[in-house]
């Protein structure tokens, strides 16, 4: 069975006034695929991913979506001291339909996220600037999966997550991935945390070195690349 393209990248350059951080870039991601995105420090990752969610636009080549809604967890997250949102409240805003009021079937998906999420739900009732790190990557990767995204993005996920929590946050993410029929492309600058033998993974260093499956990057791997 055939699955649908939704993001199709053309020949694509990437710039910043004169200096190109992406040249020709060309590559698919299907319906159903989980796209690691590897690469050095400053060799376009995060350019590519301003590109796909849509706050730089090509300097050449063309990028063709057809999917509805992109969920985009950003790595450096931004929470005001004097932003007003509980806990509970900022996760609500990641629902697709709002009331004045959260209703208590919306506030019990929220409470079973957060419980998922292996956070206590007391933080729920918190000001969402009073959290940690770790603890904001959670509510904000919460109020994305809630938004049901067709495609979600996620970049450098657990930079500020404890490693004890690591390992059980990508077996959640395989889990939601499964539950929720989702596409995921995943940004990070170690597979080591992510082992999924039927995901796909691209090397970028300003172009594209390598785009294939997991197991064929290990090939890529041995035969003298190494990202970093």
């Amino acid at each position: 069975m055939k699955k649908d393209c939704l993001i199709e990248y053309k020949n694509v350059s990437l710039s910043y006034g004169q200096t190109e951080a992406v040249k020709h870039a060309s590559f698919v991601v299907h319906e159903g695929d989980i796209l690691n995105i590897i690469g050095p420090n400053g060799s376009g990752k995060t350019t590519l991913v301003k590109s796909l969610v849509g706050e730089l636009k090509p300097s050449k080549g063309e990028i063709l979506k057809s999917c509805k809604r992109l969920g985009y967890v950003p790595q450096k997250l931004m929470i005001k001291r004097n932003f007003p949102l509980t806990v509970q409240e900022f996760i609500y805003t990641g629902f697709l339909k709002q009331d004045l009021f959260i209703k208590p079937k919306d506030a019990e998906i929220i409470k079973a996220w957060i419980i998922r999420m292996k956070l206590d739900p007391k933080i729920l009732t918190e000001p969402i600037h009073t959290l940690s790190g770790g603890q904001l990557q959670r509510a904000y990767i919460i109020r994305t999966i809630i938004s049901k995204p067709d495609v979600l993005i996620l970049d450098e996920p657990t930079s500020a997550l404890d490693p004890s929590f690591r390992e059980q946050f990508y077996e959640l993410l395989k889990t939601i991935k499964e539950e929720l029929q989702m596409t995921i492309i995943h940004i990070t600058h170690d597979l080591t945390d992510l082992v999924l033998e039927n995901s796909l993974v691209m090397y970028i260093d300003q172009e594209i070195k390598f785009y294939g499956t997991y197991i064929d990057y290990h090939q890529f791997e041995h035969e003298g690349h190494h990202h970093g």
